[in-house]
């Protein structure tokens, strides 16, 4: 017997496998069109499920993975662009110590650099892509470049 209340509702998760992703030649107008591209297929994503934001129904997925992805993920680089402007600005016009400049273009560079050399080896550790230890280093090495000139502009 029933006594009216609603079941209680189970949310799987699919776990799938990271996204093959193809850009195109190493020319910059194809590059700006790649990265104008990311934030679109992540919206067409987010857009269907919008309804699951800050909802504790659906558990971690709805109360923190879905507002991290809208706020730092989709915003961010409407975010970044006026801060960058700003910043550049503010050096330009002598409002901004040089040597504050260079301390926060070498903090940013460092902090996203760690950031990436982590991921990267947090998913050697779980998911062991590599067969060789050099190619590890190898993709590490890449975060060392990641950052120019043209990713920090996504």
């Amino acid at each position: 017997m029933s006594s009216g209340a609603p079941e209680p509702a189970f949310h799987y998760v699919l776990c799938i496998l990271p996204a093959r992703v193809q850009t195109s030649t190493p020319h910059w107008q194809t590059q700006v069109r790649d990265i104008a591209r990311t934030p679109q297929g992540l919206l067409d994503v987010l857009w269907p499920n919008r309804d699951m934001l800050f909802r504790p129904r659906y558990g971690t997925t709805g109360c923190l993975a879905l507002p991290y992805l809208w706020l730092f993920e989709l915003f961010a680089p409407s975010m970044e662009t006026p801060g960058f402007t700003t910043i550049l600005l503010a050096a330009l016009l002598g409002v901004l110590s040089r040597e504050f400049f260079l301390q926060f273009l070498i903090f940013a560079y460092a902090f996203a650099t760690v950031i990436s050399i982590g991921s990267v080896l947090q998913d050697e550790i779980t998911y062991k892509r590599y067969n060789d230890w050099k190619d590890v280093v190898r993709v590490v090495s890449y975060c060392f470049f990641e950052h120019f000139p043209i990713g920090s502009c996504a």
